[in-house]
């Protein structure tokens, strides 16, 4: 077997900022939103696998279905099996990781960004239903970087949290990327209105 390869992502900040000063923002919300449509697929692809349903059945019952509903079902699905308690906590730690990125992807997909700079600001401001419920989301382009790369290592846990010998056939580098601590931490959204 072909040890799995993944190209590094380069870290050319400078260079995209010499183009302006934006274009490192666009540069990583990019990737980290295609690598996050690829870990969505990979979450579809799990549970039509490990289902034990055909694949017409699975894809009819999951197909279309918010992503968080996906993770919880395949997190249901996997608690119920015989696996054991290790590689429960182990799939519980990735889905609790795919839960906080994905608020964070939410909230820059759906509400955008009014600021991009050293800080960079998401507001719900013009969609709240009430202006007690404004939420403001200040980050960086580190909490970016932070959510690619543990997506990245979600995508090759599913892999490997199923098949636990499949780990000793990668190579080095990406065995690195598997046995790293999550970089991305939740992020709480100051909420100005609400009363204390």
């Amino acid at each position: 077997m072909t040890p799995l390869k993944i190209a590094p992502f380069l870290d050319i900040d400078d260079k995209l900022s010499a183009i302006d000063g934006n274009v490192p923002f666009y540069y990583h919300f990019g990737q980290f939103m295609a690598l996050f449509a690829v870990m969505e697929g990979q979450f579809h692809a799990f549970f039509q696998v490990h289902s034990g349903l055909e694949l017409n059945v699975a894809k009819a019952i999951m197909g279309g279905e918010p992503f968080k509903k996906l993770t919880s079902v395949c997190n249901r699905m996997i608690q119920g099996k015989t696996w054991g308690k290790d590689r429960k906590e182990e799939f519980q730690e990735i889905v609790d990781q795919v839960n906080a990125i994905a608020d964070f992807r939410n909230a820059l997909v759906h509400r955008g960004v009014e600021s991009i700079a050293e800080e960079i600001v998401s507001s719900n401001a013009l969609v709240a239903k009430t202006h007690e419920g404004v939420e403001i989301l200040r980050f960086n382009i580190g909490h970016i970087k932070s959510a690619r790369a543990d997506v990245l290592r979600i995508i090759l846990l599913l892999v490997t949290v199923v098949s636990p010998d499949v780990r000793r056939q990668l190579e080095a580098s990406i065995q690195q990327i598997l046995e790293r601590p999550w970089q991305y931490k939740r992020l709480v959204p100051d909420k100005p209105n609400q009363r204390q």
